[in-house]
């Protein structure tokens, strides 16, 4: 019944380059500090013929390595994977080449899978929080360069992301803690910690340590957008919305920002707040389906049903093998009494997921109000055949049956709901208008009384 209320989930944890500290000419050592980007790669040569030389005719596993990171800030992954072999195998004590080959490794299927740009050093975290084929060769990696190089702090925090990433979170937490505990001031791992902790559900320690990396760098806008998806869960949507939006003061371009201070709108019941954020995260994406189904919700909340309409029929175009917004859809035609095109919206929903309880009972109400009883009673049937826990399947084909004046199969429908779901008065106050058309009075006060008491 209220599966058309769903949003993308709720102030998602971020998982972008972000989670690294900010770039502004300057780029992390394996040490965990900051030093300009010349120090460290890729390197600053002096004169474009220096580095067509090097790139062209390494020798040494510093050479390769050099090469290795120029590939890698063009995005071409492949190579630099193959210059790193070759530092490796010049140089099998080089730490930093093992620590950058983990990397190019997981920014390889990062770009196989179109979510990243070329930014090699700050948009790996891209990485979908799911494995890949390449996250035990990338963490085989990073230990590899702990071992030659206990200290290097940029490892644990590298392989502490990839472990949150495949959701390890207490070996990321552990890590993190290891990265912090060689440098202080490493803003990034307390972000990253608290990414990890937020995914265990301790918010509060997620809270902690953002608090901590906008106290080294006050200016981290995913450290803030952290803090505010803890706040967030925690039911704190004020603070959660005063984080998002000092995240986008200082980028005005982080969408996640966007949408996640949508989504606390929203949940505050804002929702023309949240069709601003909506809408300017379609500005920035117009073919996310997710942002259109969520500005959907917004709208369909103000009863806006037109404006949602659109918006779902957006989402479907985008992703038409997504029932959400088909489901969604539905529920606003059904809102505006167009029966047979939210039984439409629902038939495409079951074509797509034959094993939706939901949309059985969603067309089966649709058909109910079209007095077509028989048909409605089908569909809860089957949605009963999926879900055997079902209180709303089992009241509304007790409803069906109520109205086709076969009383007995729908008083036992209404017991059946109310074992399921003994606190719902809609449900005794049914039963018992069932007890009293077979002339059972005592039995219908006995439910009325019930549902009076629960309505309290």
């Amino acid at each position: 019944m209220k599966k058309w209320l769903v949003l993308p989930p709720l102030l998602a944890i971020l998982l972008t380059g972000a989670n690294v500290p900010q770039r502004s000419g300057r780029l992390n050592t394996p040490d965990g500090e900051e030093r300009p980007a010349a120090e460290l790669g890729p390197p600053d040569f002096r004169t474009w013929s220096r580095e067509l030389q090097i790139a062209q005719l390494p020798q040494t596993a510093a050479d390769f390595l050099n090469r290795g990171l120029i590939f890698a800030a063009r995005g071409d992954f492949e190579l630099a994977l193959e210059d790193f072999d070759e530092a490796v195998y010049l140089e099998p004590g080089l730490a930093v080449a093992y620590l950058q080959r983990g990397k190019a490794l997981l920014a390889r299927q990062s770009k196989i899978t179109g979510s990243i740009g070329a930014d090699f050093e700050f948009s790996w975290v891209h990485i979908n929080r799911n494995r890949t084929g390449y996250d035990d060769q990338a963490i085989a990696d990073f230990t590899q360069a702990l071992r030659i190089d206990p200290n290097l702090a940029a490892a644990y925090y590298y392989r502490g992301a990839l472990q949150d990433l495949i959701m390890n979170s207490d070996s990321a937490v552990a890590d993190y803690t290891q990265a912090i505990k060689i440098n202080p001031y490493y803003a990034a791992a307390y972000t990253g910690r608290g990414n990890a902790y937020f995914h265990k559900g301790d918010h509060d320690r997620a809270v902690a340590d953002y608090t901590q990396a906008i106290r080294i760098n006050p200016r981290d806008a995913v450290a803030y957008t952290g803090r505010g998806n803890a706040y967030g869960s925690k039911g704190d949507y004020d603070r959660a919305i005063a984080d998002y939006s000092q995240a986008l003061s200082i980028d005005p371009g982080f969408v996640t920002a966007y949408r996640n201070r949508g989504n606390a709108y929203y949940h505050k019941g804002d929702y023309a707040r949240a069709v601003d954020d909506y809408t300017q995260l379609i500005r920035f994406d117009p073919y996310d389906a997710s942002a259109y189904n969520s500005r959907g919700l917004a709208y369909h909340h103000k009863r806006e049903y037109n404006q949602a309409i659109a918006d779902y029929t957006q989402a479907a175009a985008l992703e038409p093998h997504d029932s959400l917004a088909y489901t969604n859809r539905g529920m606003v035609y059904h809102l505006k009494g167009d029966y047979d095109r939210a039984i439409a919206d629902y038939t495409q929903v079951i074509a797509i997921n034959s094993r939706d309880a939901s949309a059985y009972i969603n067309r089966g109400l649709a058909y109910h109000n079209k007095r077509n009883y028989d048909q409605a009673i089908a569909d809860y049937t089957q949605a009963i055949a999926i879900d055997g826990r079902s209180a709303a399947a089992y009241a509304n084909r007790g409803l069906a049956f109520y109205h086709k004046r076969d009383y007995s199969k729908a008083i036992a429908d209404y017991t059946q709901a109310i074992a399921i779901e003994p606190g719902n008065a809609t449900i005794y106050r049914n039963r018992g208008n069932a007890y009293n058309a077979v002339g059972d009075t005592r039995k219908a006060n006995t439910d009325f009384s019930a549902a009076d008491r629960l309505r309290r």
